[in-house]
């Protein structure tokens, strides 16, 4: 899918805009339009075991339908590749084994996973949602490999036998069409993930004076402008985790970086909040209790923790090195784990995770970073779940004027028409959604407004067999593709879109019905 920013005009060369959309992500019902996804049929499909046996069911159910697939690992040349669960990081290799191929000749890229049958939405669990950057590594694999034919399947295997979670995946294949995001649920339901626009409820603010909020990343860039509007709006103690040293960093980096913690720290201290700044790395579990029992001993339980720890390193799947996808992951991932962790015994009452629109849509260069935030908003959901009285927010960003949108990154978001969150605006919206009363846990906040434009790309099969009737549409003797029939299609393909201006340029002959025509019905 391609996300596009509708920005309402530039200002001093920079494309931003004060209108803010803010959209509660939702799981949508979505029946099965029919057609095939494209090129099954063309190749081989590997199917890459989770370890439970699925594999030898799904390949049996593929060979009921004359598809081709054997259970194993993908060479670089593979046709086609159907995941089924895994590990972040091996999904990313495998993804990267067959990128060159995708990226240049097209093919076939599914990946299945269980979070619930519904991307974490429904029925979350914290031991599930490790699963789900799965999605995120199909949506971005759906933009870098334009040519290929992407999936992301989320199939909740609830008490069903490996025959009949193996029949609804094949199932889903040769009749969901060309949808990204599809749960299967074990009651047999068919879901997307959807967007509904829905304002912030105000409400009682989970953060007092009186709070103790760790936040990482937050002594400088994005997550230091949220903080200070917070901080002025309600003065709480906040203990704020970073890796930049201020004393032994030398290089004109660290210095620089140096320079603006502390600048940072006293504008803290002038919009009346209580901070303390810990050089740390929030994967450091050691160091990282050390830091939190400080703060409790000085100040009390900790009531609140803000993620928005963050880094990135670009790549295209073909070229991130396995450095990289870790660094970047870990550092979103592992640090949420470790926080939760050090704190499972204290009275938290918010919990707040920076997330990325990224995770929803996919960007190009940055599965790795695509595939930590949506592992974060399940995580979140999960949480959310568990604790009822906890004020649990998984705020999707698009981006920002600032942080880690260099000159570079942000010359590149104007060229494509992207408008930035001005830091000001950002840093109102997380105030407000601190303080929405509303419970939902994932949104999407951007400036400007969100579209989606999903690439089609389905099949299906005519034959005598499947559409007997068509020998009888033969008006010069020989069947021909009646528009109705086309029509048909189009509708399918798009998700109901509405077809205006059809034009029928030649008509489509069928001179063969015995043996068959294959079509592949495209549009973007």
């Amino acid at each position: 899918q391609i996300v596009h920013w509708v920005d309402s005009g530039p200002a001093d060369g920079e494309i931003t805009t004060e209108v803010m959309r803010r959209l509660q992500v939702r799981p949508l019902r979505a029946p099965a339009c029919g057609l095939s996804l494209a090129g099954l049929s063309r190749g081989p499909l590997v199917v890459v075991d989770d370890g439970s046996g699925l594999a030898s069911a799904v390949v049996e159910q593929f060979a009921a339908h004359h598809i081709t697939a054997v259970v194993g690992l993908p060479e670089p040349d593979a046709w086609g590749v159907l995941l089924l669960g895994g590990l972040a990081d091996d999904a990313f290799r495998i993804a990267r084994t067959v990128a060159r191929r995708m990226t240049d000749r097209g093919g076939v890229f599914v990946t299945v996973q269980d979070t619930g049958g519904c991307f974490g939405l429904v029925d979350p669990r914290s031991e599930r949602a490790l699963l789900g950057g799965l999605a995120a590594l199909a949506r971005t694999a759906a933009l870098e490999w334009p040519l290929a034919a992407v999936k992301a399947i989320d199939c909740q295997r609830g008490d069903r036998d490996e025959d009949a979670v193996a029949a609804a995946i094949v199932a889903e294949l040769l009749t969901g069409g060309s949808t990204l995001d599809v749960g299967l649920r074990a009651d047999g339901t068919r879901w997307t993930v959807g967007h509904e626009e829905v304002p912030a409820t105000p409400g009682v603010s989970p953060i007092t004076a009186d709070s103790v909020l760790v936040a990482t990343g937050g002594a400088r860039g994005i997550t230091a402008a949220a903080l200070l509007a917070l901080a002025s709006a309600h003065c709480p103690r906040m203990l704020l985790i970073g890796r930049t040293s201020l004393t032994d960093d030398h290089t004109a980096r660290g210095v620089v970086a140096a320079r603006e913690i502390r600048a940072n720290l006293d504008a803290f201290e002038r919009a009346g909040a209580t901070v303390r700044y810990a050089a740390v790395d929030v994967t450091d579990e050691a160091a990282l209790k050390r830091e939190l029992d400080q703060a409790r001993l000085e100040w009390g339980p900790i009531t609140g923790l803000v993620h928005g720890a963050g880094v990135l390193a670009d790549k295209l799947i073909a070229d991130k090195t396995d450095e990289q996808f870790d660094r970047v992951y870990a550092t979103k991932v592992a640090g949420w784990q470790a926080l939760l962790a050090a704190t499972e015994s204290d009275p938290l009452r918010l919990l707040c995770v920076f997330s990325s629109v990224a995770a929803r849509f996919g960007n190009p260069g940055q599965s790795d970073y695509a595939m930590a935030n949506e592992t974060l908003n399940q995580l979140a959901c999960a949480e959310a779940a568990r604790r009822p009285d906890c004020r649990v927010r998984s705020i999707g960003w698009g981006p920002w004027q600032g942080g880690m949108v260099n000159p570079s990154l942000a010359a590149h978001f104007i060229q494509r028409g992207v408008p930035l969150i001005p830091l000001a605006a950002g840093a109102r919206a997380f105030v407000a959604e601190v303080e929405s009363a509303d419970d939902a846990v994932e949104i999407l906040v951007g400036a400007g407004q969100i579209a989606t434009h999903p690439r089609t790309a389905a099949e299906i099969t005519v034959n005598s067999r499947t559409h007997d009737y068509l020998a009888d549409h033969a008006p010069a003797g020989t069947p021909v593709l009646p528009l109705a029939m086309a029509l048909e299609w189009f509708t399918a393909a798009s998700g109901g879109t509405h077809l205006c201006d059809v034009r029928v340029l030649s008509r489509i002959d069928l001179p063969d019905l015995a043996a068959g025509h294959r079509f592949t019905i495209e549009g973007q």
